[in-house]
């Protein structure tokens, strides 16, 4: 007695079990339209065409884990026309990127534009393209619900817990983000600390972040070290002004936040005094004593362009925003709020971060207009219009596969089987596996 009571446990086990792995037609038909709204959704835009031949520009990009883990990336046509079978995996926008697929990153061709020969130099990579993101690295998961942000100068995603502990300091409804590296990076930036829709939350470090090298952190920047000697040297030859000027504002912003010794230099009066205005290398020390005499930190300047206009005029960073780092949020975009003075205009020019104050726009493919309607509402229109000849060949093949359906279910039916996920992926798959074989 007690043998049969542990056997119709069990029964009632494997039954609530096979409950779990079959649904009804009725079901099977609502998650089918789900999933061909989401993918209206997402891939709602023509790709037919590869944007290799637009050049460097600003678009959407995607990387694919199954053909390469080389540095590469390529055109959301690409993604779908190329890759649609592989484990693709969106970057979101890149600034001035060139799509890579098929070239000789890759081991096959693109099927949309021959590009085998081309390699694309100026395109830039970072860990993104192993897609991993933000300060910790971690490989990026699109079930997961934590927040994040993209940089608008860098393009990185962070993680709103990465940005700040305190979880109510970050939210939806800021429309733009610069990161502490961006900032330390252009410090010019700090200056907009007085106006009231830009958010500065500064960033306290704590032993947590300990397992985030300096190198990963600095990651993204890969302007080329200049020691202070040969800098010194270019100052004393007349070397070209600007250059000098961009190379002192360089070494002020580079890791002003880790307390450690730069170079104080004064520059000799020469001729290039005239245009630099006796600009110097300010010194961050970790002497207590030089840190309370230290001046507060300035844009470095040009007397050449008074602009009365300039926004930056009315705000200043002092010594503890010279060494305070800090992750900045804004209420409306940086291009609405930014200053827009010819000096300004000049600094973001040399800077080569012109995109802050203009309307930095994302490449759209066009509109796929087949798109309306349902799969089989597509395919009813389609045969409405076809030829005598394709129309009877659909209708056969229809014919054959409901046979060979019918068939197949008859077996479950006979043996009183439920029919699961699995046993319907198993026939579609060798049903196409037959196909191929009677081609070849």
């Amino acid at each position: 007695m007690e043998d049969n009571n542990k056997k119709d446990l069990n029964k009632k086990d494997e039954n609530e079990n096979d409950k779990e792995n079959y649904i009804t037609a009725v079901d099977y038909l609502i998650k089918q339209e789900e999933l061909e709204q989401e993918a209206k959704e997402v891939y709602s835009k023509k790709f037919d065409k590869c944007t290799y031949d637009l050049g460097y520009i600003k678009q959407q990009v995607y990387i694919c884990m199954t053909c390469t883990n080389n540095n590469a990336g390529f055109c959301y046509s690409c993604s779908i026309a190329c890759h649609s079978r592989h484990d693709v995996r969106e970057l979101f926008s890149k600034r001035n990127f060139r799509c890579d697929c098929g070239n000789s990153k890759f081991p096959g061709k693109c099927c949309l534009k021959d590009k085998t020969d081309t390699i694309n130099e100026k395109n830039k990579y970072n860990h993104n393209f192993s897609g991993r993101f933000c300060w910790c690295n971690k490989v990026y998961d699109p079930d997961e619900d934590e927040l994040m942000f993209q940089c608008n100068i860098c393009e990185e995603w962070f993680h709103a817990s990465c940005i700040t502990k305190d979880k109510e300091k970050v939210s939806e409804s800021f429309d733009d983000y610069i990161c502490r590296d961006c900032v330390d990076k252009y410090n010019f930036i700090k200056k907009y600390k007085f106006m009231k829709n830009i958010c500065f939350i500064p960033y306290k470090n704590d032993n947590n972040d300990q397992n985030i090298s300096n190198e990963n952190t600095k990651r993204k920047f890969d302007e080329t070290d200049i020691n202070n000697d040969e800098l010194n040297k270019k100052i004393k030859t007349g070397s070209n002004d600007d250059e000098i000027k961009e190379q002192i504002k360089f070494k002020m912003n580079e890791n002003n936040s880790d307390n450690k010794t730069i170079i104080q230099s004064d520059i000799k009066k020469n001729k290039v005094n005239e245009n630099l205005n006796e600009i110097k290398l300010i010194s961050v020390v970790n002497d207590n004593e030089n840190k309370n005499k230290q001046k507060p930190i300035d844009v470095v300047n040009d007397n050449n362009d008074d602009d009365s206009d300039c926004i930056l005029s009315l705000g200043s960073i002092n010594k503890t925003d010279l060494n305070q780092r800090y992750d900045v949020f804004c209420n409306d975009k940086f291009n609405t709020v930014f200053c827009k003075c010819n000096h300004c205009k000049k600094m973001y020019n040399k800077l080569n971060i012109n995109f802050l104050i203009e309307d930095d726009l994302t490449y759209e493919p066009e509109e796929d207009d087949d798109l309306d309607g349902t799969l089989f509402e597509r395919g009813v229109k389609v045969l409405n219009h076809a030829s005598r000849v394709p129309l009877i060949e659909c209708i056969s093949g229809y014919n054959k596969l409901k046979d060979k359906l019918t068939d197949y279910f008859k077996e479950f039916a006979e043996k009183k089987k439920v029919v699961t996920d699995e046993d319907i992926k198993y026939f579609f798959d060798n049903l196409q596996y037959q196909n191929k074989k009677n081609v070849y």
